[in-house]
């Protein structure tokens, strides 16, 4: 059931097979109507099993597979299918997600260092912060939801987020202002934070990035399978 009360098991007058695909805002809005209980759900587990902190690469990896199934109009069973997908990407999620964990921490923790020092480094760390973004936005869902050898993960997650064009500046600046606003809200945001945040940020990423990957990095044959 959806966040506003719709019994989505009682028949009604059924959708006519010539609407075009939703998209943007409206497709948002359907998800959330649809999959929002299933959202909170997600956001309880995320955070759970992120507590170990080394286990926030599996998590990330599973959330993104689950929110892009969301996207793609395909079930989701969100305890069952979270830990199936925690569990199957648990050796490339720890691969990346201990690195990305560790520029992240250092990024955010040298950042007021470098905008204090003004110069070349205020731009370059920034800057530096931004493409890491963009790239651990590719990564992990390629991870969940595509079959390659990690250093081919990595290869391709680089070249989307230049393929990606808009998308990617979509994502990243839409992100931006989601856990921006989280951490200048905080404390007041914190039940956000604990019952939605990452589930929703995680389902607007992959808006954003799932046509991307099903153009660039999914063959033909396989798009069905995906």
């Amino acid at each position: 059931m959806g966040f506003f009360g719709g019994d989505f098991k009682r028949p009604g007058p059924g959708i006519p097979h010539n609407l075009p695909p939703k998209k943007g805002l409206a497709l948002l809005w359907d998800i959330l109507c649809r999959e929002g209980w299933p959202l909170v759900t997600l956001n309880l587990l995320y955070l759970l099993c992120c507590l170990p902190v080394v286990t926030i690469g599996p998590a990330t990896a599973a959330l993104s597979r689950l929110t892009i199934t969301m996207v793609r109009d395909r079930n989701v069973y969100p305890v069952r299918d979270f830990l199936e997908a925690f569990r199957s990407n648990w050796k490339q999620g720890l691969l990346f997600g201990l690195p990305a964990t560790g520029v992240c921490l250092l990024g955010v923790a040298a950042l007021p260092m470098a905008l204090s020092m003004g110069g070349w480094m205020a731009a370059v760390t920034p800057a530096a912060l931004l493409l890491s973004l963009a790239i651990g936005l590719y990564l992990f869902p390629l991870a969940a939801n595509v079959e390659l050898f990690s250093a081919d993960l990595l290869r391709n997650a680089v070249l989307l987020v230049f393929l990606g064009g808009g998308r990617t500046v979509g994502a990243v600046l839409t992100l931006l202002l989601l856990h921006g606003g989280t951490f200048l809200l905080f404390p007041f945001s914190l039940p956000w934070l604990v019952v939605f945040h990452c589930a929703f940020s995680s389902l607007v990423a992959s808006l954003w990035i799932w046509p991307v990957i099903l153009r660039y990095a999914v063959r033909p044959e396989d798009q069905e399978k995906t």
